[in-house]
């Protein structure tokens, strides 16, 4: 059971990656912005060069996020599909990896100001949220594969 559950949640998480890059999908303004921070401060002349690039990486920074964010819902949803159909234990055990990555991920970012104010935005808070909850699905349902494996084994 706690296995077939997994599968549910990976396909409600994978709709709310989905969802979540949908509303936090920045503007090309905005890419320039963040490059430009990044970039740090430039000369006059590095300046005009850096605006010409910087408007060609914007469009190409979307389409890329837009990309990733794409084959990670299809990967997601193609093996709650997997899980769903052959319950296991090596499913949850990726995405709990993966999961807890993330959040050590968010937690040492969330120490640096200037990432701060983003993290802290609604829309991610509900989905780090969300992250804790997997986690917690994903050990129940790794617990209950291996059990089944053990059971299915006899």
């Amino acid at each position: 059971m706690h296995a077939r559950l997994a599968s549910g949640v990976l396909a409600v998480s994978a709709m709310a990656s989905a969802i979540r890059y949908l509303l936090t999908i920045p503007t090309k303004t905005e890419m320039m912005e963040r490059m430009r921070d990044v970039r740090g401060p430039v000369t006059l002349e590095e300046a005009g060069v850096d605006l010409v690039l910087f408007e060609k990486l914007a469009e190409l920074m979307r389409w890329v996020g837009a990309g990733i964010t794409g084959f990670t819902v299809v990967v997601m949803i193609g093996l709650a599909v997997w899980q769903w159909r052959r319950p296991g234990w090596i499913v949850p055990m990726i995405f709990l990896v993966l999961t807890l990555a993330g959040i050590a991920l968010v937690l040492s970012a969330i120490m640096q100001p200037s990432y701060r104010s983003a993290l802290l935005d609604p829309v991610n808070l509900f989905s780090w949220g969300l992250n804790l909850i997997l986690a917690l699905v994903m050990i129940a349902a790794y617990r209950g594969g291996r059990i089944y494996h053990k059971l299915r084994d006899v």
